[in-house]
């Protein structure tokens, strides 16, 4: 498909605009999801599908995490992301290869807004570059900053390492989610309130241009950064990158994911450095077997789980054993500098 071809024109959103007058890009985004609903057959299948998920809170130690049961992702939690097989299927986030019904908008001149065809969420979207290039955090960052507040802090961008939760670790992508859509984000607003009574965030840096924080919540090491600034934010995510322990053998990349909301002006960034994908569990025969691959949005607290029987039977002890498996510990930033 080419691009001229991709992208819907204002003739085409027209009739999906709910605010007719305004030109934001909000209100641009809602109409594209409006738009592909009506006309992608797949798409909206899919969305049948995701209202039929199951759902559970599970307390852990700290805090509480939302359980969901959703067979629309088999595909992606069982995608082989070794280099080879990446090497030898086509990429599905080349234009070339996208559906036939697939549209989008373009942000900038490198990134395009699409919908997920897999959903975790209602208006679950994908920003995919225009060019066939490696998944890396510092391409996507400054682009993750800017689009959230672009769409008025109305989604929240996340985004999935090449080795901890991409599935498409050879094309440079993030992923967007309405905002409250992630449970962690507004436990962590939470807990800065009470910063000063609770053990879970240890406030490391504080200045009038934003506040920074590491914690250790259900044995997910994380750095949080609050602020007005886009530039403290980016400045200050550059600077947690760089602590972190060098990249294991054959990756370039540390692994991490990271997370990007904001509400009010105010952004929140957290950063989930990661020692490994999938937990040993996901590689067991059955019945010790769970299907459980976490990306960004499982360690921030909405584990997601293809298989019935995984909802099911996944108890407190054993999240909180694939959280210390798959993610650093405790004292992974304290070489951050100052």
């Amino acid at each position: 498909m080419s691009l001229e071809n991709l992208l819907l024109d204002e003739a085409a959103l027209a009739p999906y605009l709910t605010d007719k007058p305004s030109r934001s890009l909000t209100v641009a985004v809602r109409a594209l999801i409006a738009q592909q609903l009506e006309n992608w057959l797949e798409l909206k299948q899919a969305h049948a599908l995701l209202e039929q998920a199951l759902f559970r809170t599970l307390p852990l130690n700290d805090l509480a995490i939302t359980l969901q049961c959703n067979p629309g992702r088999m595909i992606s939690a069982r995608s082989p992301v070794d280099k080879e097989s990446i090497r030898k299927r086509p990429c599905f986030l080349c234009l070339q290869n996208l559906p036939a019904d697939q549209r989008a908008l373009l942000y900038g001149d490198e990134w395009l807004i699409l919908n997920n065809p897999a959903p975790l969420f209602p208006d679950h979207l994908v920003i995919s570059h225009t060019g066939h290039c490696l998944q890396r955090i510092e391409p996507a960052l400054p682009a993750m900053i800017a689009l959230t507040r672009e769409l008025d802090f109305s989604f929240i961008a996340f985004y999935n390492g090449p080795a901890c939760g991409a599935s498409a670790p050879d094309h440079l992508h993030f992923q967007m989610a309405p905002a409250g859509a992630i449970p962690l984000v507004e436990q962590i607003k939470k807990l800065m309130e009470k910063e000063s009574s609770n053990p879970v965030l240890k406030k490391i840096e504080e200045s009038p241009e934003g506040t920074c924080f590491t914690g250790y919540p259900d044995f997910r090491s994380v750095f949080v950064c609050k602020t007005k600034s886009p530039d403290f934010l980016q400045e200050r995510f550059s600077r947690a990158l760089c602590s972190l322990p060098a990249p294991v053998a054959g990756e370039e990349e540390a692994m991490v994911n990271v997370i990007i909301a904001g509400s009010s002006g105010t952004y929140y960034g957290i950063l989930f450095p990661r020692k490994a994908h999938r937990p040993a569990c996901y590689f067991k025969d059955d019945p010790e077997k769970m299907v459980i691959s976490p990306g960004a949005v499982d360690v921030g607290g909405l584990l997601i789980l293809p298989r019935r029987e995984d909802f099911d039977r996944l108890d407190r002890e054993t999240v909180l054993s694939i959280f210390a498996e798959v993610c650093h510990e405790m004292d992974v930033f304290e070489k951050i500098s100052r």
